[in-house]
């Protein structure tokens, strides 16, 4: 399967402007937030209430907001694997419903290792990280974080254990995202799809 180059560079510009937006989005937000709590801590005297506010602060907003920027993120590279391997296999459709069991991520990896000529192995460390990604934003999106709630909380926590940089969770069973788990899959989505535009379909005109 061929692109023409006016077509491969309207793609990597329309990536690049999702990409960018998510990654202005959460710099003003967290930017926001801390400035919000600078100020706080600047005029509140009563200690009840200063414990009370941080506490909103960094579950009920910071945490909420992270939430939302990982699932915007697995959903950007979601959305670029699928325009690419559309784009450079050939019965895509047909192929992709032919792999019954996984992600959506686990599948177009398998999809790529049978149909393709990419060297996946160059890719693997990156690949997995998303793939815990992944993982837990379907926790996120189908209970909301509360690892008790998903079906596969055993792997959960296996990645919370694994990722203790990235992730944590509160006393209560519900994932906790930290600031460089967005930074994370901002850096890594954006290094995957570049290396599936290069290889699959050739040098683009600039990257994302």
């Amino acid at each position: 399967m061929t692109i023409t180059d006016h077509d491969k560079l309207a793609l990597v510009d329309y990536l690049k402007k999702r990409l960018d937006f998510l990654k202005n989005c959460k710099a003003y937000v967290e930017k926001r937030l801390s400035d919000d709590e600078r100020q706080f801590i600047n005029t509140c005297d009563d200690e009840d209430i200063c414990r009370k506010y941080f506490c909103h602060i960094d579950y009920a907003l910071r945490n909420t907001f992270r939430y939302c920027m990982l699932i915007a993120y697995c959903s950007f590279l979601e959305e670029s694997v699928k325009l690419l391997c559309e784009r450079s296999v050939a019965d895509y459709s047909a192929k992709l419903n032919a792999i019954r069991r996984g992600t959506w991520l686990s599948k177009h990896r398998q999809l790529l290792r049978r149909h393709t000529a990419l060297d996946l192995a160059a890719m693997a460390e990156d690949l997995d990280t998303m793939e815990d990604f992944v993982a837990v934003r379907n926790c996120i999106v189908h209970a909301w974080g509360n690892l008790d709630k998903c079906r596969n909380k055993a792997r959960l926590r296996e990645i919370v254990e694994k990722r203790r940089d990235l992730l944590a969770t509160t006393e209560d069973g519900f994932l906790v995202v930290e600031r460089d788990a967005v930074s994370t899959a901002s850096v890594t989505s954006r290094k995957l799809v570049n290396k599936l535009l290069k290889d699959l379909l050739g040098p683009p005109p600039k990257s994302i």
